[in-house]
Order: structure tokens, then sequence, then C-alpha cells
């Protein structure tokens, strides 16, 4: 903390309120911010949710938002040189396209720089490590297959070279995490298992729930709400 106040000019009371928003932020993450005696922060957690942090933090860019204190070479931790990352979207996005599965741009934007971490995580011997059960669920889904296909693709498998399964099965996860489903599309419905759906309304009726508690909770009881709802769900 004292280094990071010496670099920002800052004092450390005036650097609490970003520790503790970066904390928070980390923690939606499933990560913890750890602190040792001597040897300053540090996160815990599983590979595959250090990724989606990075990956978050790195394409706030694509939303026209520039680090407020840009830190070298983070952007190496993705790719040396921008065009890799260009060629890499621009293959996944040939790949896409044939597929049954749609994206928004800012999800083929994280889809693709996702793709450019691997090799650096990679080659530094970190994993994603998923659970029995996720794995054998991931193995039958439709985007197992395409994930399967993206990484056996010249350009993308010469830049990756990863032999590593659980990299595969990683990205499928992240395929499902990122897609754009819609409901009234029949290759959504061809390619999304019924009981994700049930799920789905499920988690949809516990948010609702929560905002009712909310400021302004009363609007998800009104009669407008429910007509909307199974739209919105």
């Amino acid at each position: 903390l004292e280094a990071l106040c010496d670099t920002l000019f800052l004092s450390r009371s005036a650097l609490a309120e970003d520790i503790s928003w970066a904390t928070r932020f980390f923690l939606s993450y499933n990560l913890k911010v750890v602190s040792v005696s001597g040897k300053g922060l540090h996160t815990e957690g599983l590979e595959q949710d250090i990724r989606s942090v990075m990956v978050e933090v790195f394409c706030s860019q694509y939303h026209d938002i520039e680090l407020l204190y840009p830190v070298k070479g983070f952007s190496q931790f993705f790719y040396d040189d921008r065009c890799i990352y260009e060629d890499i979207r621009h293959e996944f996005l040939k790949i896409l396209r044939e597929s049954k599965i749609s994206v928004t741009d800012i999800s083929s934007k994280k889809l693709a720089t996702h793709l450019c971490l691997i090799r650096s995580r990679s080659l530094s011997g970190k994993h994603p490590d998923l659970p029995a059960g996720i794995v054998e669920e991931l193995r039958k889904s439709y985007e197992y297959g395409l994930a399967q296909e993206v990484f056996a693709n010249n350009t993308i498998h010469a830049y990756l070279n990863v032999k590593d399964e659980s990299e595969i099965l990683n990205f499928a996860r992240i395929l499902i995490i990122n897609r754009d489903v819609d409901l009234r599309s029949g290759n959504d419905l061809d390619t999304l298992p019924a009981y994700l759906m049930i799920e789905n309304s499920r988690i949809f009726d516990e948010i609702v729930n929560e905002m009712r508690q909310e400021t302004g909770g009363t609007f998800f009881t009104m009669e407008l709400f429910r007509f909307c709802s199974i739209e919105l769900e």
C-alpha cells in the first residue's frame, strides 16, 4: 500500500476507498484480497476467476473507458502486438458466424481477449480448475464442440499451442456465459438444454424477490411489471 501511495501521490486514507472498491470487485468474481504483513496484497481464488477479472478490466477500453492509472505491461499478459488480437478475433468470428449461437459485439471482444490471455497463463503453468460435475455438463454442451473447433483453427492453434483439455472446457464455459440468448430463436432453443431454462427461470424469480426488498421495490409488485416480466425473462 505504501508503494502504491507513493506511485499515485496519494495518502493511505485517500486510497482506502479505492482499495475497498477493488476488494468488492474481486469478491464479485469469488476472489479474496489477502494482506500479508511485509509482502503486501495478493488475490486468492480459482484461475478461471482470475482470468475473468483480468479480461473485464482489460476490456473496459472497449466501453471507451480509459484506465485512470494505466499499468505498464498489463497488455503484455494478453498480447505483444494488437494485430495478434485482431487476427484471433477475425478467425473466431468466422467460426461463430457459421455456428448456431450469436454474441454481442462487446462479448465477441471479451471472448477474443480470453483466447489471447490463455497463452501467457498456460505458459506460466496456470490452468482452469473446473469441478467434475461442471466438466461432465460441459462435455455434453453444444459450446464444447464449438470450443474444440475454435482451438483447432490453424491461426488460433498456432498462437496458443495449448494441449491442456481444461482450456477447451473453460472456453466452452465462457461461451455459455457470453452467448446472446433469444428464446424466440430456433437455434437457441436447439442448443439450450431444458434444465438450463428452468434454472434461468428460478434465478429470475430470485432476483425479482430481492428487488422487491430494495428502494423502489414496489415497482416489481405492479401489474405493469407482471405484464412485462415474461418477455423480460
